[in-house]
């Protein structure tokens, strides 16, 4: 290295290690990060696959999560632990060790203070995946957009174009974003009644009105 303004180099050695999740490489073709640099840091890389994809791995990062943040615990408590976190393996963990670890704080929190078991899965359901039951559906159903707006249109027709009554003719099988956009749309349409032009009569004033 070099200090600014200085003309002596000083050798130094470090390994510098840096963690991102950007595709570095393509912000480099557009121009959003230096060429040099993505080349002078990429010597080596390796690629962390999310939580997601790494099956009952997030159980053993849990348990080395839990030896630091709950060290005394008793032997059901512990055992309660894995069988609540054990109970989440259909969970995506969309905000990966971040939120697994924030999982296990509170988990672990819960069942010292002498919580059910089964409260503190239901108040992790409630507050994590309340839907990751139902998400694998949601992810494998292939409905061609087309029909599915096709489906809202014939719903709220049937409906009168009210949208709580629509809620309860299809709000578990096609998707919010898309009745909201429609109805948002259907708001926007130009209404077809045309206004009626107001007619203006006129009198011509005589003398007699004058002196009036």
């Amino acid at each position: 290295m070099r200090r600014v303004g200085d003309d002596t180099v000083i050798p130094v050695d470090i390994r510098i290690i840096g963690a991102t999740n950007r595709d570095l490489l393509h912000l480099v073709e557009e121009g959003r990060f230096r060429r040099d640099l993505y080349y002078r840091l990429n010597v080596l890389s390796v690629l962390v696959p999310p939580l997601r994809e790494r099956g009952d791995d997030y159980l053993e990062i849990a348990r080395a999560i839990y030896d630091r943040v709950m060290p005394q615990r008793s032997a059901d408590e512990e055992s309660a632990f894995f069988r609540v976190l054990g109970r989440c393996r259909s969970y995506a963990w969309p905000g990966n060790v971040r939120e697994l670890t924030n999982t296990v704080e509170r988990v672990s929190l819960l069942l010292h203070r002498g919580s059910p078991e089964e409260e503190v899965f239901q108040s992790l359901k409630m507050n994590l995946w309340r839907t990751a039951e139902s998400a694998p559906a949601a992810r494998e159903r292939t409905t061609d957009p087309a029909t599915d707006k096709s489906d809202v249109l014939e719903a709220l027709r049937r409906s009168g174009g009210n949208a709580v009554s629509y809620t309860h003719l299809r709000a578990h099988e096609t998707d919010s974003y898309l009745v909201c956009r429609l109805l948002l749309e259907k708001k926007k349409q130009p209404k077809n009644t045309k206004k009626k032009k107001k007619q203006h009569t006129y009198k011509k004033k005589t003398k007699h009105d004058h002196q009036c």
